[in-house]
């Protein structure tokens, strides 16, 4: 089963660790859209592929970054990132208000 992927982070990246990042997609024979700096859109048609994985990925060519993961599915949506916890936490509102709630049945 496929999976499918947002990539977001917030630094310039050098050219030289784009073409990291594209060997990493190809290596893993995954598909990518990417027509917006600093976003990347994955299809990873193996589906061994996670959010913690890329994230690792993603933090090590491009260290100093601020990233998030997101990966969406049919029956679940989950995500993995990295940024700072204090003074503020880049992550509360996803926590709070993007992750689906269930159902009170």
């Amino acid at each position: 089963m496929k999976k499918r992927f947002i990539v977001c982070y917030n630094n310039n990246i050098p050219k030289e660790e784009e073409i990291k990042f594209v060997q990493f997609a190809k290596d893993n024979k995954m598909g990518w859209w990417h027509w917006i700096d600093n976003v990347w859109l994955l299809v990873d048609y193996s589906g061994q592929m996670t959010a913690p994985i890329l994230r690792d990925k993603v933090c090590k060519l491009h260290s100093g970054s601020r990233v998030i993961i997101i990966e969406l599915a049919e029956d679940k949506d989950t995500w993995a990132g990295f940024g700072p916890a204090t003074p503020k936490n880049m992550f509360d509102w996803v926590k709070r208000n993007w992750q689906k709630t269930k159902s009170k049945d």
